[in-house]
């Protein structure tokens, strides 16, 4: 039974977590605690279940069976619109959404509002000051005007993750912000996540990604997912080892560590 001072720490918690689509069991039953300043990556091959992860983690979808928390609130009886005002989600869901003619300055003020074009709800005077500094942030000053379409995918990723921290989040989910990034994209959005163990010390960070090239300095947990089921949850330095990280993706691996960054190759006894 949890503690009341553990019940405050919390900003995520699974009990018995299943989701089933079709009576298919695609992610769970699954344990899992995200407590606030935890920066979590959850890792593993196409298949094993982050996206389903991530809906339960950004509420955007209910448990078939079990328990998820969020913030104190239990999915299925707490206002989903009230805690999603506490949530920042930046991913693929939200870039399908967006209006194309719109410009990055009205993408992430539209996190503001949790609306996706600019004329359904108009952001106060602070929230668009607050999208300006976290563009300028981005390295995206005097851009601000730019149909957001039009700038590179590097750019793009940037405006999403200042959408998601338009609202100054709890919780905020990445997914996959890495992908299609050239390397010079990839390494810019690297150091700007990691500078968020300073930056933002209580907001929780749960990343979903394919590489550990991808995981920022800083990050300090890891869960492992295969088949839709848990394989290791824990610190970091635990989960990223080449005997949890093998049985995750199915793959002899060694794993590196070099200036707090992670890698992984096949080791000498996997052959194509």
């Amino acid at each position: 039974m949890s503690s009341p001072r553990q019940v405050l720490d919390d900003a995520l918690s699974m009990e018995a977590a299943e989701v089933r689509r079709s009576s298919r069991l695609v992610l769970g039953p699954i344990d899992w605690r995200v407590r606030r300043g935890e920066r979590w990556v959850v890792l593993g091959p196409n298949g094993a279940g982050k996206t389903t992860l991530v809906e339960l983690a950004s509420a955007s979808q209910r448990p078939s069976a079990g328990i998820v928390e969020i913030l104190g609130g239990r999915l299925g009886r707490v206002d989903l619109r009230q805690l999603r005002g506490r949530l920042g989600y930046a991913g693929p869901a939200v870039a399908r959404r967006l209006y194309s003619d719109m410009t990055a300055l009205e993408v992430v003020t539209s996190g503001a509002t949790a609306s996706y074009a600019s004329w359904w709800e108009r952001p106060d005077e602070a929230a668009g000051l607050r999208a300006r500094g976290l563009l300028a942030e981005a390295n995206l000053e005097g851009r601000e005007d730019q149909r957001w379409l039009t700038l590179s995918e590097g750019q793009r990723q940037q405006v999403l993750l200042s959408r998601a921290l338009v609202r100054a989040p709890e919780i905020l989910v990445l997914d996959e912000p890495g992908t299609a990034l050239d390397l010079h994209a990839r390494e810019t959005l690297v150091a700007r996540l990691g500078s968020f163990a300073h930056s933002y010390p209580e907001m929780a960070v749960i990343m979903v990604t394919h590489h550990l090239e991808d995981i920022p300095p800083g990050f300090s947990h890891a869960l492992l997912l295969n088949a839709g089921r848990a394989v290791f949850s824990g610190p970091i330095h635990e989960a990223l080892r080449p005997d949890p990280l093998s049985r995750c993706f199915g793959l002899d691996l060694e794993v590196r560590l070099h200036r707090g960054r992670w890698s992984a190759v096949a080791g000498d006894t996997w052959a194509p």
